[in-house]
């Protein structure tokens, strides 16, 4: 069990290892950052209604605002950790031992972009990656742009910590905060919260390591054509928003019905077929290989399953690996999709997930391209080493 404890040297820092799946998150993200890059940055965005009295009153909400983001800092002092220099820790720095810390940490991730006449959206693709979690007011466009590094939080997290974060700016009088209290609230690892032995079994271990390689294995993957330029950095981040009225909505609800197939299996089987007819001619028979995140947050116990533990990566990657598809039409592919979400089992997943988590970051860690590579991988990862 990876717990938390504080450093010897007075300091005031606390720190704990990295968990598994925290350690195959934080090689995931830290790929592009010889780029100045990281992937996954989460960029969460919420915009006030227009008829939302508070917007008339922008320093008070600026106040309010701040203080609310303090006393979520107080409840859910995760958003305040940051990554060791060694990129196998995380730290958290008491505000109890340095008094200056709360108003540095303050200055830092709360910003108000009192210049900026651009929507959220347009934003956060020019933001370089984010230290620590930070909470951006645009007051011209009346939106919130909260950013992370993904190995902290996931979407799900975002939504029961922003929920909470308005119930806060709802209270009348907010409080004192006891300071070095919330040090009891900083969150285990997923594996310890899931309560996972530390050693697996060697039955863990074998699955957990085959699920890995099953999915190297079954690479190259059919994909839309890329040409990358080691000569240019990436390009910036950018996002789609595909917004269906009620009316294509309850059309859409009832053609799936109709169908015997589920609205998921349905966009799934559309991804598949879109991407096979974009591809280059000559890989559209191959494998289609996706990765499908999946909310754990109901298979924790409590109180790791409630809002009061938001911001804790609670997301796993579902490995998905669809063959013989190339002749198949929509409703072949979406029955196909289906099928194979129900028998993923779920229960030995959660007990191999200290193993595939070491896998996964060991596969990350060799840029595995071939099937050899992923097999040593995985093999080691077998043996123990």
């Amino acid at each position: 069990m990876t717990a938390w404890a504080r450093r010897a040297d007075g300091s005031g820092i606390y720190t704990r290892t990295c968990g598994p799946m925290e350690h195959a998150y934080v090689t995931m993200v830290h790929t592009t950052r010889s780029h100045g890059r990281e992937d996954f940055v989460i960029s969460y965005i919420l915009q006030f209604r227009e008829d939302a009295e508070p917007l008339g009153h922008q320093l008070l909400l600026k106040q309010r605002l701040r203080e609310a983001w303090k006393v979520l800092r107080f409840e859910h002092p995760m958003i305040a950790v940051e990554l060791g220099h060694d990129g196998q820790s995380l730290l958290y720095a008491s505000t109890v031992d340095q008094n200056s810390s709360l108003e540095d940490w303050l200055a830092e991730t709360f910003i108000v972009e009192t210049d900026e006449q651009r929507p959220a959206g347009a934003v956060f693709s020019e933001l370089r990656p984010p230290r620590l979690m930070e909470l951006r007011f645009l007051p011209n466009t009346g939106e919130l742009l909260l950013r992370s590094s993904h190995w902290r939080i996931d979407g799900a997290g975002c939504s029961l910590l922003m929920d909470r974060f308005f119930d806060i700016m709802a209270t009348e009088e907010m409080g004192s905060l006891a300071w070095g209290e919330e040090i009891s609230r900083l969150p285990p690892a997923l594996e310890d919260a899931l309560q996972l032995p530390s050693e697996s079994s060697p039955e863990h271990q074998k699955w957990g390591s085959e699920w890995i390689s099953d999915f190297g294995s079954a690479s190259p993957s059919v994909g839309l054509p890329c040409r990358p330029n080691p000569e240019r950095n990436p390009g910036s981040p950018g996002r789609e928003l595909l917004v269906l009225s009620e009316e294509d909505t309850a059309t859409l609800v009832s053609a799936c019905k109709t169908a015997g197939i589920t609205v998921t299996a349905a966009l799934h089987a559309a991804v598949i077929l879109q991407t096979r007819e974009m591809a280059p001619a000559e890989t559209r028979s191959n494998n289609f290989m996706d990765v499908l995140m999946c909310d754990l947050r109901s298979y924790l116990p409590e109180p790791y399953n409630t809002s009061a533990y938001a911001v804790i990566i609670c997301s796993m990657p579902q490995l998905g690996v669809f063959g013989s598809l190339a002749e198949r039409d929509f409703l072949g592919t979406a029955r196909i999709v289906m099928e194979s979400s129900r028998v993923y089992d779920m229960h030995m997943m959660l007990q191999s997930l200290r193993p595939a988590s070491v896998a996964f970051k060991q596969m990350l860690e060799m840029g595995a391209a071939s099937t050899e590579v992923m097999a040593d991988a995985c093999g080691r990862t077998t043996r123990g080493e």
